[in-house]
């Protein structure tokens, strides 16, 4: 997708600059971390993934795009890091929460306040004068 945008250069970045090549990075990356794995021993890599696991990690993502537009990015981080930290056992009911407000702040702080995106952040009913 990010062909159909103009590339620009280095000095001057058009809007496809940087995902293409962020995702031709994570391409290569991912690349590597999969011929390396192959090349290793099978006990040392294989990981225990219960699809239990799987569902918490892929529903947490389409909850939030789901959730995005009616909640609002904080509500939607919120719910979406609560959904996706069931899949680990480690997590307390604490580091939950801390864990997903302390997301849903930086989100707002990287995505709404630096980069000025619109992206609604509450309910529709909750953006007075908005």
């Amino acid at each position: 997708m990010s062909l159909n945008y103009k590339m620009g250069t280095l000095r001057d970045m058009g809007p496809g600059f940087l995902p293409f090549w962020l995702g031709l990075l994570l391409a290569g990356l991912g690349l590597v971390a999969a011929i390396q794995a192959s090349f290793a021993a099978a006990d040392e890599t294989r990981l225990r993934v219960e699809p239990t696991q799987l569902l918490f990690v892929i529903g947490s993502t389409l909850c939030f795009a789901l959730l995005l537009r009616p909640l609002g990015m904080v509500l939607a981080v919120v719910i979406m890091t609560l959904i996706s930290s069931l899949a680990s056992r480690e997590f307390t009911f604490l580091e939950r929460i801390v864990t997903a407000v302390a997301l849903a702040a930086l989100a707002w702080l990287i995505f709404y306040y630096a980069l000025g995106l619109p992206l609604p952040l509450w309910p529709q009913a909750m953006n007075w004068g908005r």
